[in-house]
């Protein structure tokens, strides 16, 4: 819709600003902060531990998702008004899957993609998928067995509606993987070295960013000397 979203914990208890989990949003200036959630559980987490996402679609359909401490498991919200109004907080996995780690994913089509960790596990990831914008969520499906836990995640989307999935930003190796709305494709490990025409030697690239651009996938690095180099 042309705005912004902001959501933050609040790991600070007090009578007027309680612990928990805020929202603003900006149009032509910013709200005032709105309470999703409060807890005192939320006291003393760190931003490492909570792992809070916000998504939003074209149609006002907005979600949050974090851990939460007391519950041992990721929680998720649902607006469908661009957040005037907010579902009840639905606790995911089940006696059998401790979700971890929650995301949303806006895939083509209106598909809506949870993606999880099991807490329980080593490394399991798994997803369900909502035709309806999140009102219903189809039964789990364990995906991405190749993908390594315990990575920064961050998605990607594309104008047509393909996702693509991105570990290890920030690092001279990415894992990539895209959803078409059908299914994952094999993981793509991509580390980038080359001979700089002008000096004559290798470079080895550190720090990399990947983003979509113009329907191009495109990578920045830095190489040793800290020279920026441009991919696409």
């Amino acid at each position: 819709e042309g705005g912004l979203y902001i959501a933050y914990i609040r790991n600070e208890q007090s009578a007027i600003s309680p612990a928990g989990i805020y929202l603003r949003r900006r149009d032509t200036t910013w709200s005032e902060a709105r309470q999703l959630y409060t807890t005192r559980y939320f006291r003393g987490l760190t931003a490492e531990e909570a792992h809070l996402t916000l998504t939003a679609d074209v149609g006002g359909v907005v979600y949050a998702g974090w851990d939460d401490p007391r519950l041992g498991r990721s929680v998720l919200l649902r607006s469908t008004d661009s957040g005037a109004t907010w579902s009840e907080p639905l606790p995911l996995g089940d006696e059998q899957v401790t979700a971890s780690r929650v995301r949303v994913l806006l895939g083509p089509e209106g598909q809506t993609l949870l993606l999880w960790q099991d807490a329980r596990a080593a490394c399991a990831f798994y997803q369900q998928l909502s035709p309806d914008g999140g009102v219903t969520w189809g039964e789990r499906e364990r995906v991405l067995t190749e993908l390594a836990c315990g990575q920064a995640l961050s998605t990607r989307r594309a104008t047509t509606g393909e996702v693509f999935l991105v570990a290890g930003e920030g690092t001279s190796r990415l894992s990539l993987a895209a959803w078409d709305g059908g299914r994952w494709s094999e993981i793509q490990a991509l580390a980038f070295d080359f001979e700089d025409p002008v000096l004559a030697q290798r470079v080895y690239l550190d720090q990399l960013r990947l983003l979509l651009l113009n329907g191009r996938l495109v990578v920045a690095g830095q190489g040793q000397n800290r020279e920026v180099w441009f991919l696409e």
